[in-house]
């Protein structure tokens, strides 16, 4: 699969979109998402900024937050080998793996990071239609909708990383035989000692302040991750 030009990090309180180049990011941009700017007129204006230096134009990943998707061990499924059979299990029988408030949801394929069950994702449809429509506006290829959890490895490396998204925080341990743990808690509750934390990969922190190297993890990892992963979504295919 190509890599993507352009990751694209969906919060619940803002959109933000980065190009790395190398060991570079050549371009950021940031749009917050309000009641007067929803989601998906928030990234119709974010993708309106991506500069218009290449032809064809370049293609987008794009990573969702724990406010609009779910990353879980699937447990109890039948034990077969074939992850396609397996993935339409899991979609027929969201309730069963995954939280819902009423919005329907697509479930990703499955991935196995460790012992234990495999891993997939549930990413909020009308999400990820906002981001297919934004990408078509733009003449933007969309390569892949991942759940952010599953991809942040690739902005932080092995250990655990922290990530907020409003009421919602996430610890998620990796190491090199993949995802390892994602544990979801509230916001307000007391988390790990920071120095226990990964901390961004240096590209981040080139950014221009520390809060933005974090912030704008989830865009990055979306771009290295370039919709490889087992747990993206593509729409199209």
């Amino acid at each position: 699969m190509r890599s993507a030009s352009v990751g694209v990090g969906i919060g619940a309180e803002a959109v933000r979109a980065v190009e790395p180049s190398g060991s570079e990011i050549v371009w950021a941009q940031e749009v917050a998402v309000t009641q007067e700017r929803p989601l998906p007129q928030a990234l119709r204006e974010l993708l309106a900024t991506v500069p218009a230096r290449y032809w064809p134009r370049p293609s987008v990943a794009v990573a969702v937050g724990p406010t609009h998707a779910q990353l879980r061990r699937i447990r109890g499924l039948p034990q077969v080998r074939d992850r396609r059979l397996l993935a339409s299990i899991v979609q027929q029988s969201v309730p069963r793996y995954f939280l819902q408030n009423g919005t329907p949801v697509l479930t990703t394929g499955l991935a196995v990071g460790g012992p234990g069950d495999p891993w997939a994702g549930a990413v909020e449809q009308p999400v990820v239609q906002a981001a297919a429509e934004a990408c078509r506006a733009q003449g933007l290829r969309l390569l892949s909708v991942t759940p952010t959890a599953a991809v942040l490895a690739h902005a932080f490396g092995d250990g655990v990383v922290e990530w907020r998204d409003r009421d919602v925080r996430l610890l998620v341990t990796t190491d090199a035989a993949g995802l390892r743990e994602c544990r979801r808690v509230p916001a307000g509750v007391a988390g790990e000692e920071r120095g226990m934390l990964a901390a961004p990969v240096s590209s981040l922190r080139a950014l221009a302040d520390a809060d933005a190297g974090v912030r704008f993890a989830d865009a990055y990892a979306a771009a290295r991750d370039g919709g490889r992963s087992a747990l993206a979504l593509r729409p199209g295919r």
